[in-house]
C-alpha cells in the first residue's frame, strides 16, 4: 500500500496561494511511496471521489507525477479555501487507495478597483443653499478583503463642495461654502476612492451638479448717470433718449421694469401720468 508524502515547504498538509494564480499554475506535488515490485509499486495518483465537483473543475492532478496544478483562474472574491482530496493507488491486484486532504487557503491580492455609484442626487440646488446642505448619497465599497478593501474617499477637484464619511452607510457631499450661480452655474465634482493595498487602486466618478438662480442682484444701470439734449419744441411723444439697465440674474429674476420717479424741473413734474417707457430685448429703455 502506498505512503502518501507531500513535496512542500508548509506541514501538516496545508498551503497558501496567491487568489491572482492563473490557469496552469503548479499548486503543488504529493509524492507517495510504495516498497512493493513491478506493477505493484507503480502509483497513479487521481482526485478522490469525495472530491466535491466545484475542486474538480479547478484543479486537476497529474496521474504520474502527482503535480496539482490549475484549470482555471482562482479568484479570492469567488473562493478563499479548498479542500483538495487526492488519492494514491498502485497498479497491483486488490490495491487498497489511500487519500491525503489539502487545505488550500487563497491569500487575496489587491485586484479589484473601487467602486463608486451615485444613491441619490438633489439637482438643480439652489444657489442660496446653506454650507453643510447634502447634495448626494454616494455609495463606496471594494470587493477585496483587510487593507485591500479599505477605502480612502474625497473630493478630487477644487469645488465648493466635501465629503462626509461619518456615517457607514453611505458618503454624504455637502456645500462646503455659499454657492453663486453668477458665478458658476454647473459644478462638475470628481470624487475619488482609493483603497490601501499594495499598490493601491483608485476609481474616479464625475458628478454634474446645476445651481439654480436666485434674486439676489440688484439691476444695475449701464453707467451712473445719463445726460440727454432736448429741442425746444418738440412734438408730443418725440423720443428724447434711452438708457439701458442689466441683471445679472436669469429668467424672470432678470427681467426690468422701468419707471420715472418724482422729479421737479423749475416747480415742473417732469413725472407725466402717461409717460411710456418702451422697452427692447436689451433691457432698453426709451422715454
Amino acid at each position: 500500500m502506498p505512503t502518501i508524502m507531500r513535496r512542500c515547504s508548509l506541514g501538516r498538509f496545508t498551503k497558501s496561494i496567491c487568489g491572482n494564480a492563473t490557469k496552469g499554475a503548479l499548486v503543488l506535488q504529493v509524492n507517495a511511496t510504495d516498497l512493493d515490485d513491478g506493477t505493484n509499486g507503480v502509483i497513479v495518483y487521481s482526485l478522490s471521489i469525495h472530491t466535491p465537483a466545484r475542486v474538480r473543475e479547478i484543479f486537476s492532478v497529474d496521474s504520474r507525477t502527482g503535480e496539482v496544478k490549475l484549470n482555471a483562474n482562482l479568484d479570492y472574491e469567488e473562493n478563499n479555501a479548498f479542500d483538495i482530496i487526492i488519492q494514491a493507488k498502485d497498479k497491483g491486484s486488490n490495491s487498497i487507495p489511500v487519500n491525503t486532504h489539502i487545505l488550500l487557503d487563497v491569500l487575496d491580492v489587491n485586484d479589484n478597483a473601487p467602486e463608486i455609484s451615485l444613491t441619490s442626487l438633489s439637482s438643480p440646488v439652489s444657489e442660496d443653499s446653506l454650507p453643510g446642505t447634502v447634495i448626494a448619497l454616494i455609495s463606496a465599497s471594494d470587493r477585496d478583503s483587510g487593507k485591500n478593501g479599505q477605502l480612502q474617499c474625497q473630493v478630487e477637484n477644487e469645488v465648493p463642495f466635501a465629503l462626509d464619511s461619518s456615517s457607514k452607510k453611505h458618503l454624504k457631499l455637502l456645500t462646503q461654502q455659499p454657492l453663486d450661480r453668477e458665478s458658476a452655474s454647473t459644478h462638475n465634482v470628481i470624487i475619488s476612492c482609493r483603497d490601501e493595498g499594495s499598490p493601491p487602486l483608485a476609481t474616479n466618478k464625475s458628478i454634474r451638479i446645476e445651481v439654480s438662480d436666485r434674486n439676489d442682484n440688484a439691476p444695475q444701470f449701464s453707467q451712473p448717470a445719463f445726460i440727454a439734449y432736448v429741442t425746444e419744441n418738440s412734438n408730443i411723444d418725440a423720443s428724447i433718449f434711452s438708457v439701458m439697465a442689466f441683471d445679472p440674474d436669469e429668467g424672470e429674476n432678470a427681467r426690468l421694469s422701468y419707471n420715472i420717479l418724482d422729479s421737479w424741473v423749475q416747480a415742473q413734474s417732469v413725472k407725466q401720468p402717461n409717460a411710456d417707457w418702451h422697452f427692447s430685448q436689451a433691457n432698453r429703455a426709451e422715454l
